[in-house]
């Protein structure tokens, strides 16, 4: 999660800073993103992430207005790999309330954001990591099936 000060702003004003701090929070991501810890803390988790999305969001319209392309472009690259996380913990939620649908769309999802995050931050280690591993909780968790006719 992107820190802030005592009233509520980011304390990074960079995409650089943003994604050194990611980097830095993404062990404790990956701890919380799996099914053992409570739906209490995951849902902690998914708070911070989401305020973290938000103010990327909140970057690419600013640097979106202020007519800076490139920059908007670099947070809009950070936001994909949020959106990523986000999503991965709002499948373990979906997955712990027994909803499988809601946690196959959420995977769909993060798998969409993963594949982008990869391609637009192809140095960014947390980001090759979450492919990888969102391709591993398919194969376990939603494993390919196969159907055959009585007749």
């Amino acid at each position: 999660m992107i820190s802030q000060d005592a009233e509520g702003r980011p304390l990074v004003s960079t995409p650089d800073e943003a994604l050194q701090q990611i980097q830095a929070d993404y062990e404790t991501y990956r701890i919380h993103a799996t099914l053992s810890l409570s739906p209490r803390r995951k849902r902690v988790a998914l708070s911070g992430l989401e305020h973290t999305l938000s103010e990327c969001k909140r970057a690419v319209a600013a640097a979106r207005s202020a007519g800076q392309g490139t920059l908007a472009t670099s947070w809009r690259k950070i936001e994909e790999f949020v959106r990523a996380q986000c999503n991965e913990i709002r499948m373990w939620l979906s997955l712990n309330d027994g909803k499988m649908h809601a946690a196959w769309s959420a995977l769909m999802e993060a798998q969409s954001a993963a594949h982008w995050a990869v391609r637009w931050l192809p140095d960014f280690e947390p980001a090759l990591h979450i492919e990888d591993h969102l391709a591993q909780i398919e194969r376990v968790i939603f494993p390919r099936q196969q159907f055959l006719s009585p007749s």
